[in-house]
C-alpha cells in the first residue's frame, strides 16, 4: 500500500508511522525549478518537522532530471540508512516484503496484526500498536487477522484508562502545526514573481489560515499558537489583495 502519493502523505496514523520509521525521502530540485519554493519551503521542511528522514538538493538546475552526480549523491544519502532499514525488518518482519515471496494477504494481515500487539506491551509504544491493529482492521477486514485485530481493539475500547488518546492528540497536534508553518512559509516566501502558482496564493494562504485557527484552539498559549497569530496576520495581508 503507498505511503506516499502525488507528494502527499496519507492520512493513516500507521502507514505515517511506518513512513517515519522506515523511509528515507530524497527530494531535487533546482535553482531555477518553479516547484523550488514547494520543495525547500513546503514539503521538505513539513515532512522533516513530523520526523521523516527527508532532506532537499538544489542543484544548479531547471524543472528537469537531475544530473547523474546529483543522482549519486542522493542515492548515497539514502544507502546510509540501509542497516536502519534492515534492523527494523528483523524486529517488526511486517515492514518489509521478504525477497522472492509472494505477500499474500493472510500473511501480510497476520505479520502486521502480530507487530500491533508487540508493541501494546510498551507504554511508549502502545498508541502506535493500536493504530497497527486498527490499520489491519481497515486494509483486510474479511480474514482472521482482521477480525481479530477489531476484537482486540474493542477490548481497549471498554478500558477505563485510554492514556494513548493523549497520544493522539498530541501527533494531530504536530502534524497540523508542521502543515501550518509548512504550507505558510510556501504561501509567504515560496512562490516565485509571475508563477503559474500564483493564482493559487489567496486559497492556499486560506487553507494556512484556518490551520493555524486549529492550533490556536487547540494548543492555546503555546509557542506555534503565538507563531501562529503572527502569520495569520501576514497571511491576511495576501487575502485583503485579492
Amino acid at each position: 500500500m503507498p505511503i506516499v502519493a502525488s507528494g502527499e502523505l496519507r492520512d493513516e496514523p500507521w502507514l505515517r508511522h511506518r513512513a517515519i520509521d522506515r523511509l528515507s525521502i530524497a527530494l531535487i530540485t533546482g535553482t531555477t525549478d518553479f516547484n523550488r519554493g514547494e520543495i525547500e519551503k513546503w514539503k521538505g521542511p513539513q515532512w522533516k518537522e513530523i520526523g521523516l528522514n527527508a532532506r532537499t538538493w538544489t542543484l544548479n538546475m531547471g524543472h528537469t532530471l537531475p544530473p547523474a552526480a546529483g543522482i549519486v549523491e542522493a542515492v548515497k544519502w539514502l544507502d546510509e540508512s540501509k542497516e536502519k532499514r534492515a534492523a527494523l525488518a528483523k524486529k517488526y518482519p511486517a515492514t518489509r516484503i521478504p525477497n522472492a515471496s509472494v505477500a499474500y494477504r493472510e500473511d501480510a494481515a497476520k505479520a502486521l496484526f502480530e507487530e500491533g500487539k508487540q508493541k501494546l506491551q510498551s507504554k511508549t509504544t502502545l498508541f502506535a500498536g493500536l493504530m497497527l491493529l486498527k490499520g489491519t482492521m481497515d486494509r483486510w477486514p474479511d480474514v482472521k487477522a482482521g477480525r481479530d485485530a477489531r476484537k482486540l481493539l474493542e477490548e481497549y475500547e471498554t478500558k477505563k484508562e485510554k492514556p494513548w488518546e493523549e497520544d493522539d492528540i498530541a501527533e494531530q497536534i504536530k502534524y497540523m502545526i508542521a502543515e501550518a508553518r509548512s504550507l505558510s512559509d510556501y504561501v509567504l516566501l515560496g512562490i516565485p514573481p509571475n508563477s503559474q502558482y500564483a493564482k493559487q496564493r489567496p486559497g492556499m494562504a486560506k487553507s494556512a489560515i484556518e490551520l493555524w485557527n486549529k492550533v490556536v484552539v487547540v494548543a492555546p498559549g503555546s509557542e506555534a499558537a503565538k507563531d501562529g497569530k503572527k502569520r495569520i496576520a501576514e497571511l491576511e495581508k495576501i487575502l485583503e489583495k485579492k
